[in-house]
């Protein structure tokens, strides 16, 4: 999906519709040539490189993590800011929010699950057989948004991810020795 938008007044941009991946738009300067959207993303963004496994990091030089407790009133709260358009899983803020909030015990027990998930990710090195299972929650989409003139490279991310850098943001102040929101 491709958003474009006009300016109305300073500051002020109108959403006027989508763009395809073959719509030409000008490369950014006022100037320059017209290119479609996918030139000028692909010229936006860097070459994938494979790395050899062994020019990674060893996660024992790494810093120790910050022990996190998330629980589910902690996702309770992170939820209650939750909104947005839908990202690849096609969920949109609101209606995440409204599972979360709505529904009694079913609530409690999906907001248990994202806490316990929260939990895992923020407290835990995965290993490279355990990464793939959480690879759907890394998952984003990227969508171009049209400056006229120039194209802004955006990736979407999922709401369950979303949600759960919130959460973890709800509580890193208090591990820091700070006050939670």
């Amino acid at each position: 999906m491709i958003l474009t938008t006009q300016r109305t007044r300073v500051g002020e941009p109108t959403l006027l519709g989508l763009l395809s991946s073959c719509d030409l738009v000008s490369g950014g300067s006022e100037n320059s040539s017209r290119r479609n959207v996918r030139e000028v993303l692909h010229s936006k963004l860097p070459a994938c490189v494979d790395q050899p496994h062994d020019s990674l990091d060893d996660p024992d030089d790494l810093p120790p993590l910050l022990h996190l407790t998330v629980t589910e009133d902690t996702v309770k709260q992170a939820a209650k800011n939750l909104q947005g358009a839908a990202g690849p899983d096609g969920l949109p803020g609101d209606l995440v929010k409204q599972w979360l909030t709505k529904f009694g015990a079913t609530s409690r027990k999906l907001r248990k699950v994202i806490a316990d998930l929260t939990n895992l990710c923020a407290n835990t090195t995965l290993s490279d057989s355990e990464a793939p299972l959480i690879s759907a929650l890394l998952d984003s989409s990227l969508i171009a948004l049209d400056k006229q003139p120039g194209v802004r490279p955006i990736g979407v991310g999922t709401i369950w991810r979303r949600l759960m850098a919130k959460t973890v943001l709800h509580r890193v102040p208090a591990v820091l020795g700070g006050t939670a929101p």
